[in-house]
């Protein structure tokens, strides 16, 4: 055992190389080694809507009765699927509808996308404000991050505006990174720019793991059975990220063109490079680097396909056609697609230890679009998932229909008060936390 507390900021170190922790009991004195993990917030954005008709569950509590949420039914206990809310400030703007209904979503606030002039300005979105008040305790105050691009130099300026999900409080939106080995490289240290020094470092395989190995061989020596068990666990998913990285930028020619390949994720597929970005996401939330991450799964209204799934024609488009089978049928795919993902986000956290449970327990999950039915793009019924057990704090309850409409805002009053930050209104409608949702 070791002979004092660890501190919650140790890293191991090793030649050029550092590795934050996970939560251990070493981290916390005898006296209070019960004491629960930090809560930690993750935003999940999904960007072309969900058919009401394939979203909701038929039976309030079996989510397998949802084509698309059916996905979720091992994680049922966690899983709250909330039908009711709005955000109606969104349409009042006449610009682009996925350009309004995704910059506006968190900020509940109407931004002016069809202004041609002038600077591109959004509102303070609920997780900017949750990094505002509690960043300060981590080493990164928020992370946004992305499978898909997001420019700040448009063609279009509504464009500009379905890209970014996360603004900040001056109105400049949160530059998401969309590269797996740019947040790996955030996690460990080291400067991923250095193109020449990324080229060595693949061409050597030299591993983190490899860099920090006597360190983790002294750490493991001095802790108890429980600590060292979560220990390897931790450096077992390490390992599995930097096998999966090897293949994204599998090249051993020279280093023009390692650091592009990197940024890029190339050799894997839209599923490969997302679920890589999940096991990102779940390993900074172990190590405690953040406790606020927004994450979108696309840009709003993208037009991506999946060619892995057969989908040659977007989400986007398929869903302007909800009378043609073939188009509703492409539809429902997508929309069961992005709900798989989550369901691989919900396993992979409910298996990592954490302070006395695990990740999942630990941290509140808000999965939603900012429209309902994609042929309307109405940010009215909007599809919203609450999953995790927030820190004690929620307990899944299947489908929950609010017995009046509510904007969106209420719902992250309630997420903010998890963190102790009381308000009563948030954004242009929020009027305060929903009832009976959270213990």
């Amino acid at each position: 055992m070791t002979r004092g507390p660890l501190s919650r900021r140790a890293v191991l170190r090793g030649l050029g190389a550092s590795l934050a922790l996970p939560m251990m009991q070493a981290m916390v004195p005898a006296a209070r080694a019960s004491t629960s993990a930090p809560l930690r917030t993750l935003v999940f954005f999904v960007p072309s809507g969900m058919r009401p008709a394939n979203f909701w569950p038929t039976v309030a509590g079996d989510l397998t009765s949802s084509p698309v949420l059916a996905p979720l039914a091992p994680w049922a206990s966690t899983v709250t699927v909330l039908r009711g809310t709005a955000n109606r400030i969104a349409a009042e703007d006449n610009g682009e509808p996925h350009a309004t209904c995704t910059t506006g979503l968190l900020s509940n606030q109407l931004s002016s996308t069809t202004v041609l002039n002038g600077p591109i300005l959004g509102h303070q979105t609920f997780d900017q404000l949750l990094a505002t008040e509690i960043g300060s305790a981590t080493r990164l105050r928020s992370l946004a991050l992305g499978s898909e691009a997001g420019r700040t130099a448009c063609p279009a300026r509504d464009c500009i505006y379905s890209r970014f999900v996360s603004w900040n409080a001056d109105g400049s939106p949160v530059t998401k990174d969309v590269s797996p080995a740019n947040v790996y490289q955030r996690l460990v240290g080291g400067d991923l720019q250095d193109a020449v020094a990324a080229a060595r470092a693949k061409a050597r395989r030299t591993s983190v793991l490899d860099r920090i190995g006597a360190d983790a061989q002294r750490l493991s020596a001095a802790l108890g059975a429980e600590d060292r068990a979560r220990l390897d666990q931790y450096l077992t998913s390490v390992q599995e990220v930097e096998r999966q990285l090897a293949f994204a930028g599998a090249c051993d020619a020279d280093a023009s063109g390692i650091e592009s390949l990197l940024v890029d994720g190339a050799g894997l597929s839209q599923t490969e490079h997302i679920q890589l970005m999940l096991d990102l996401i779940v390993l900074t939330l172990q190590c405690d680097d953040t406790r606020i991450i927004t994450y979108m799964l696309g840009n709003g209204g993208s037009n991506r396909t999946l060619p892995e799934l057969g989908l040659t024609r977007s989400h986007h488009e398929a869903g302007h056609f909800p009378d043609d089978p073939d188009a509703a049928a492409d539809t429902l795919a997508y929309e069961r697609w992005e709900a798989e993902q989550l369901a691989y986000l919900l396993g992979r956290m409910a298996a990592t230890p954490d302070g006395n449970g695990s990740l999942l327990d630990h941290t509140q999950i808000l999965f939603l679009g900012g429209l309902s039915e994609p042929s309307t793009h109405y940010p009215i019924d909007l599809p919203v998932v609450i999953a995790g057990g927030a820190g004690g704090r929620h307990v899944g309850q299947g489908l929950v229909t609010l017995p009046s409409e509510r904007p969106i805002a209420d719902l992250y009053l309630n997420l903010m008060a998890h963190h102790g930050i009381e308000r009563s209104t948030f954004g242009a409608e929020g009027t305060g936390p929903i009832a009976g949702l959270f213990g």
